[in-house]
């Protein structure tokens, strides 16, 4: 649903089960159709990824290298396996907070997915990866999330027992 730089996903399937699933899935029965703003950037977007398949490959290098060097430093990237969003998993809602703020004071824009996004003790940061970045800005990014866990889970130490935040 990431893919096509909007929103939503499709469905691919018998007439039946995609008139069933229309129907009757939450994301169906409380939303509304694709604007067609939306609608013309994705299929744009679809246009782009067929004319220049060196996007999607280079895409696919950049996610793969994140998710094998956060795992050489020790970082848990659940079950990622490459592609264009990959979780680093905290567990904690309140560590994923503070990380994520952290790294945006640093020049890192990575969302915090909390509870009841996810469910409790699944906090995760989600960083979006693009043909944009180089090797060199997944390992910067993986490098400055090193550094700034251990300040972040000091943080969190703090707040939860009553000493302030730094």
């Amino acid at each position: 649903s990431k893919t096509c730089c909007t929103c939503g996903g499709y469905i691919a399937g018998s007439k039946a089960v995609v008139e069933l699933l229309k129907f009757t899935s939450p994301g169906f029965v409380y939303s509304v159709g694709m604007s067609p703003v939306l609608a013309a950037a994705a299929k744009r977007a679809l246009e782009m990824m067929l004319a220049e398949p060196e996007r999607v490959a280079k895409l696919q290098a950049v996610s793969h290298e994140f998710v094998r060097y956060a795992k050489e430093k020790g970082l848990d990237t659940g079950a990622a396996e490459g592609y264009a969003v990959v979780p680093i998993m905290l567990g904690s809602s309140l560590l994923a907070g503070k990380l994520a703020t952290r790294l945006f004071e640093r020049h890192v824009n990575v969302l915090p997915i909390i509870y009841p996004v996810v469910e409790e003790g699944a906090a995760r940061l989600r960083f979006f990866l693009s043909a944009a970045h180089e090797l060199k800005h997944v390992h910067e990014a993986i490098d400055m999330v090193c550094e700034e866990l251990p300040k972040a889970k000091a943080d969190v130490e703090a707040m939860t027992h009553g000493k302030g935040a730094t």
